[in-house]
């Protein structure tokens, strides 16, 4: 696959009839059924996950994004939709740092969360790591070790912790900048 925030979820919805209540607490943190993804066009399919498919998307202006549909209403249960806005909040709160994937928008329409992030278009590490032969040089791993360190500092003087870090979820820029995703499991501390 080609790049993107990945991770996530995949899984297909249901027909669950969902009730203006289910939306009461979703409402006050995003915006819920405005057309927002009309904004967006949705290409090829790049991840999957438990509740969540990744897509390659293209906005109005030609840039590509990542966008992530989340099965919020169909799959899950209260306590994993709380889960979900959990990272949503700290997506929106976290301040931008060079080895963070930017959080660019979410909303909800037709029953999913859709969550957009910017594009890395090398992929992720797990998929450099599987394709090449050839080990790294020393040069290049403490340039990794140094980029990824720097996105968890960032995240700990923000009171936030990652708890999922893995090739998986650091992406790579078309400049070879590794940059750390997928919040999901984050936690933040008081």
């Amino acid at each position: 696959g080609e790049g993107g925030e990945g991770g996530g979820g995949g899984g297909g919805g249901g027909g669950k009839k969902v009730s203006a209540s289910d939306y009461a607490d979703l409402e006050e943190i995003l915006p819920v059924n405005t057309g927002r993804l009309k904004m967006y066009e949705v290409g090829k399919q790049i991840g999957t996950g438990k509740f969540s498919v990744v897509y390659r998307a293209r906005m109005a202006d030609g840039r590509h994004v990542a966008l992530k549909k989340i099965h919020i209403f169909d799959m899950m249960d209260a306590k994993s939709r709380n889960k979900c806005l959990r990272e949503v909040l700290m997506l929106q709160t976290i301040s931008k740092h060079e080895n963070l994937i930017a959080y660019l928008d979410a909303f909800i329409e037709d029953n999913e969360l859709m969550i957009v992030f910017e594009w890395a278009e090398s992929g992720d590490l797990r998929r450099l790591l599987r394709k090449t032969t050839q080990p790294f040089e020393e040069r290049q791993v403490w340039n990794y070790f140094l980029q990824v360190s720097g996105a968890i500092a960032h995240m700990h003087e923000q009171r936030m912790m990652h708890r999922d870090i893995k090739p998986a979820n650091i992406f790579i820029s078309a400049t070879n900048v590794l940059k750390l995703g997928d919040l999901g499991l984050g936690r933040v501390f008081s």
